[in-house]
């Protein structure tokens, strides 16, 4: 939502690594991104420089409109929901892959059964990729999650927990923090959330000790899937 200066950063350069990795490999990658009813021209960008791509099945293109606010947990579940993948990795809008991550996450899951693995980068900022199979099975992010933070480490937890999966980090070698990640301060971060924007840095650390305490209820519930505990049909737009 209302993040294309970061997205013109780092689509096409996502773009052109998987067309360029699936005309040389049997497997094939897909980039799937919700336009989570953004307001900045996103939609038109999107239009009239992809076509191409979406006709192709490249890039997945799915809009949400009459929100408010930005939910990330509910965004993701979207972009998850109407991709087609059978593994299934998180990439946010302001981070780009490498042609070296690509291969990587691609033959981990080649070497494994993709239903015992899940891998994540070394920093723990996102890069989580699992099976599509676990991802259903846990239902998602969780939605009850609202503001900024603290998703992505609850999924892992689900999937640690729940799954005994075999966790796989990322080689710090591939430096992906601060070699793919556009950084921004406190105020970029959460300035579409329902929240209070004065004092950002501080309203972040609210929220991720609220989405901590949430996570830890359900962990101690023994609850694998918080969606449906909340009759809630994750990504549902």
């Amino acid at each position: 939502m209302n993040r294309i200066e970061y997205l013109k950063k780092t689509i096409s350069i996502n773009l052109n690594l998987i067309e360029d990795f699936n005309v040389e490999n049997d497997d094939k990658f897909e980039l799937s991104l919700c336009n989570y009813d953004s307001k900045d021209g996103l939609d038109d960008y999107v239009k009239n420089n992809f076509a191409d791509l979406i006709e192709s099945g490249i890039l997945v293109y799915t809009k949400v409109d009459d929100k408010k606010y930005f939910h990330v947990a509910h965004a993701k579940n979207i972009a998850y929901r109407y991709s087609s993948g059978g593994v299934l990795i998180n990439l946010d809008s302001d981070n780009h892959l490498t042609s070296e991550i690509l291969n990587y996450y691609n033959e981990i899951f080649r070497q494994h059964n993709i239903n015992k693995v899940y891998i994540r980068d070394s920093e723990c900022i996102g890069l989580i990729g699992l099976s599509r199979n676990n991802f259903y099975r846990l239902g998602g992010y969780n939605e009850e999650m609202k503001g900024y933070g603290f998703e992505d480490l609850d999924l892992m937890q689900r999937i640690e927990t729940y799954l005994h999966c075999k966790r796989i980090i990322m080689p710090d070698h591939f430096d992906y923090n601060n070699k793919c990640v556009l950084h921004q301060d406190y105020f970029e971060k959460i300035k579409n959330y329902n929240v209070n924007v004065n004092n950002a840095k501080e309203v972040v650390k609210e929220n991720m000790d609220v989405n901590r305490f949430i996570m830890l209820k359900y962990l101690s519930r023994q609850i694998e899937n918080p969606n449906e505990f909340n009759e809630i049909f994750f990504g549902k737009v």
